[in-house]
């Protein structure tokens, strides 16, 4: 599953953050979408919020790979997905 690949994605982008702020602030034709997120304050931030949430994300989605789960097991592991998902945002 490609969203699968987010995760390490993500990740090396936030180890390389400011790097790739600073090269794409200081191009010429940068596109404005791109220069509006390194200049937000919240650029990084959001980046580490679905850091986070794929790190759940991922973690049931392997556990439901590894198993011959049957729908029942599946509903269960995504019942204790949304529960992660609770706790994190309270």
């Amino acid at each position: 599953m490609r969203f699968l690949s987010l995760l390490p994605a993500i990740g090396r982008t936030l180890q390389i953050y400011e790097g790739l702020k600073s090269y794409s602030c200081s191009q010429e034709h940068c596109p404005l979408l791109i220069k509006r997120f390194f200049d937000s304050k919240c650029g990084e931030i959001c980046l580490w919020f679905v850091y986070g949430q794929l790190g759940l994300f991922n973690k049931t989605t392997l556990t439901m790979e590894k198993t011959k789960a049957t729908a029942t097991d599946i509903v269960l592991e995504i019942k204790k997905l949304k529960t992660n998902f609770k706790r994190k945002t309270r």
